[in-house]
């Protein structure tokens, strides 16, 4: 039987050789686990420059790495045809939603492929005739010299322009003066300012009468003296007034 020291550190070595085993394993285990993400992309007629999220990728057919899933935008450039512009939804697939993406990364010891084919069909780009272009340079030039640019309408000269006429509004009929029964009022006329003279001078050489406002009254003096106009037009007003 081996002493008590001994079983301790023979227990202790199985452990660790249990725990580092354990953990070579999971270092191989995770290193087995990956998905690769791939676009294949073909156009018809092949060697059409590719570009892939504004960044040049190669000529058809290429095929590109990708890490997330989401929205790409392919661009096909090839002499002669129009571009293709092409927003691409890379949706991911049931194994990369989480939580299971950990496992499919991870755990499972195996490499999952995840390819997208891309297929394009350019069209040829259209291109004018010699002819058309020449005839469409001979307009321009006849309408220039007109005076009018060709595509613009004429200019109108508002003289031509036709205008629309006035419609004349309903005349008020005033009712006859035998048709006004006796003892109606008459509207009020203007209103006049108390104090001010609204007539007339007779003769345009004088100045204007106003008529001379109350003055206070004291002890033994009238409230209000008369005075009778000059005999001599030179000479000053006589009071009535004695005191």
């Amino acid at each position: 039987m081996l002493p008590h020291n001994c079983q301790r550190g023979l227990f202790g070595s199985r452990a660790h050789l249990i725990v580092g085993h354990g953990l070579l394993l999971a270092l191989i285990l995770i290193s087995m686990g990956c998905v690769k993400r791939r676009l294949m992309i073909r156009s018809q007629p092949p060697g059409a420059v590719v570009y892939v999220d504004k960044t040049q990728v190669g000529v058809t057919p290429v095929a590109v790495n990708f890490i997330y899933y989401g929205t790409r935008e392919v661009r096909l450039e090839l002499d002669g045809y129009e571009p293709i512009v092409d927003q691409v939804q890379v949706s991911p697939p049931w194994y990369e939603v989480p939580p299971l993406d950990f496992f499919s990364e991870n755990v499972v010891p195996v490499n999952l492929r995840d390819v997208r084919n891309l297929n394009y069909r350019l069209q040829p780009r259209y291109v004018l005739p010699t002819g058309q272009i020449l005839s469409r340079g001979d307009q321009l030039r006849q309408a220039g010299r007109g005076g009018t640019p060709a595509g613009f309408p004429p200019v109108v000269a508002p003289s031509s322009i036709p205008q629309t006429p006035a419609v004349p509004g309903p005349t008020p009929v005033l009712p006859p003066a035998e048709a006004i029964p006796p003892g109606t009022p008459y509207p009020p006329g203007p209103q006049v300012n108390p104090g001010m003279n609204t007539q007339p001078p007779v003769n345009p050489n004088l100045p204007p009468y106003y008529p001379s406002q109350p003055s206070p009254s004291y002890p033994g003096y009238p409230a209000h003296p008369m005075t009778s106009p000059p005999a001599n037009p030179g000479q000053p007003p006589v009071s009535s007034f004695t005191p």
